[in-house]
């Protein structure tokens, strides 16, 4: 049995561990030792930090990492400031320590390898996530005037930004702008973009409608978990409206990463634009499986590194849908089986067990062959 010592340093309710790991090395036999650390990464004390990591004695030949959730500092990453990814910069201080250990880390996020430079540490996305309830399905709709949503919970500097864009825009008045009650209007977020003068006026001009309170919709701030939250509050939301501007957790970082966020507006039924780091677009069509509407929505912002032209893209290239100009009812109405079609794919990679130990499988090897570490199936 390679895997000596296996411990969960901290979990979440709303995101549980799945079983891909343990499952692939009770299936696989190696010669080396295995000690596996489970945790919900946080830099708060909700959580394990980078720095807890650092404080653990560790003993076997491979050490394996296993997150849920993203990889975050506390201070926002800052693509224009920010020379290195700090969680794995962070990271590699540990591997530098043991370096006659290998280090893997099997992550929710994408492409945290090209931030990697130590030889002794590999991280590889896995999906590794059971979810404690099924998501339910958006049967019908009764499109009002307002056709498309965006939902913004935690103010970080896109949000805020986009938030503020869209109120400059006056694109309020065809859309529903939702904030929860503990969004932070006063947050700092031109240091994280670099806009051009025209566009910088209209945004602070927006700025000031989202302080004082104009144009947004305010709803509660959670107190349920992610799907019951999803089940009772936003379903009836989404029955109003045929297109979402989804704000995933992390936009500046070269890491896409799915979230509830992501997951609720496919159950949901709506067109999306998804203000996520770049690339993710093309994970969500070519690894997920998932139909991105390319027909219906310009995805191309989704090719562009810089977190300030990728933005202000993503809205300008699809102005006519978010102002009203193209009936997003009429689009939405005319595509009822590719909606159906995306709740199954997301239904069988959440909820198919066997499915996502498979895909996951294929991940965990590649690790182990980036050290050239022999498995055999038992």
């Amino acid at each position: 049995m390679p895997v000596v010592k296996s411990t969960v340093l901290s979990s979440v309710s709303n995101f549980p561990f799945g079983n891909s790991v343990e499952n692939f090395f009770q299936n696989h036999r190696i010669k080396e030792n295995i000690e596996i650390y489970y945790f919900f990464s946080s830099p708060y004390d909700d959580g394990t930090s980078i720095n807890d990591l650092s404080k653990i004695k560790y003993t076997e030949d491979i050490i394996i990492w296993v997150a849920i959730d993203s990889l975050i500092d506390k201070k926002q990453f800052n693509y224009y400031k920010s020379k290195t990814y700090k969680p794995i910069k962070d990271l590699e201080k540990i591997c530098k320590e043991h370096p006659t250990k290998k280090f893997i880390l099997y992550a929710s996020q994408f492409n945290l390898n090209r931030s990697i430079t130590e030889k002794n540490f590999c991280a590889f996305h896995i999906i590794n996530y059971f979810p404690p309830e099924q998501y339910k399905r958006c049967k019908s709709k009764e499109f009002g005037k307002k056709q498309w949503i965006t939902l913004n919970s935690g103010a970080e500097a896109h949000r805020l930004a986009l938030v503020s864009y869209l109120l400059g825009e006056n694109l309020h008045k065809t859309g529903n702008i939702c904030i929860d009650t503990k969004f932070n209007r006063h947050m700092l977020y031109e240091e994280y973009f670099c806009f051009k003068k025209d566009i910088q006026k209209k945004i602070r001009h927006g700025n000031k409608k989202l302080k004082h309170n104009k144009g947004t919709r305010v709803i509660g701030s959670r107190i349920l978990n992610n799907i019951e939250n999803y089940n009772q509050v936003l379903l009836p939301l989404y029955e109003t409206i045929g297109l979402e501007i989804i704000t995933g957790s992390l936009f500046f970082q070269s890491t896409p990463f799915f979230s509830e966020k992501e997951f609720q507006s496919v159950y949901g039924k709506n067109f999306p634009i998804f203000l996520n780091a770049s690339g993710f677009v093309d994970i969500a069509k070519n690894y997920v499986g998932l139909d991105i509407f390319e027909d219906i929505i310009d995805h191309s912002y989704d090719s562009v590194e810089d977190p300030t032209e990728r933005l202000i893209s993503a809205v300008t290239k699809n102005l006519h849908l978010l102002n009203g100009d193209t009936s997003i009812a009429e689009a939405w109405y005319a595509n009822q089986d590719r909606f159906d079609k995306n709740c199954d794919i997301l239904d069988k990679l959440l909820y198919n067990k066997d499915y996502q130990r498979t895909l996951d499988a294929k991940k965990i090897k590649a690790a182990l062959d980036y050290f050239s570490i022999d498995y055999v199936e038992i």
